[in-house]
């Protein structure tokens, strides 16, 4: 059971987009994520993604995952309970927009990039800001 308080916490935090489209792709693609390839999926700014991640993590949405110098972001478990009846229904909303298709078509070419399952090579972004681009990457650590 989760109280009242950490459920509106929960709640609170997937009224934001780019936080919903973060447990969104975590949820469809049941595996850990580093911010650089949330980056790189989602199309936005590093700045707005660790943000994002941490409001998530503090919700008791996210846990983290440090590897090294990556921490790699993944979907807290509870089976049978508000958060796997949220994943649940995070992954049925109707997606009119393709954004949510969008952002999965890039996560599937970022997840290209993994070596040993693993992200390594940080950020992938074109000069232009479009992402996902092996000829002239700009590549920093996420």
């Amino acid at each position: 059971m989760i109280d009242p308080t950490s459920a509106s916490a929960i709640f609170k935090s997937l009224s934001d987009l780019t936080r919903l489209r973060i447990v969104r792709l975590l949820v469809v693609n049941q595996t850990e994520m580093c911010v650089c390839e949330l980056v790189d999926a989602l199309n936005e700014k590093q700045y707005n993604v660790s943000k994002q991640v941490k409001i998530l993590e503090s919700a008791g949405i996210l846990e983290s995952n440090k590897e090294g110098r990556w921490i790699y972001y993944g979907l807290k478990q509870n089976k049978k309970g508000l958060l796997d009846s949220i994943y649940t229904g995070v992954a049925m909303i109707e997606d009119k927009a393709d954004l949510f298709t969008s952002d999965q078509k890039r996560v599937e070419a970022r997840m290209q990039l993994r070596e040993d399952g693993r992200c390594k090579i940080g950020l992938v972004q074109t000069e232009n800001g479009g992402t996902v681009s092996s000829d002239s990457p700009r590549v920093s650590h996420g």
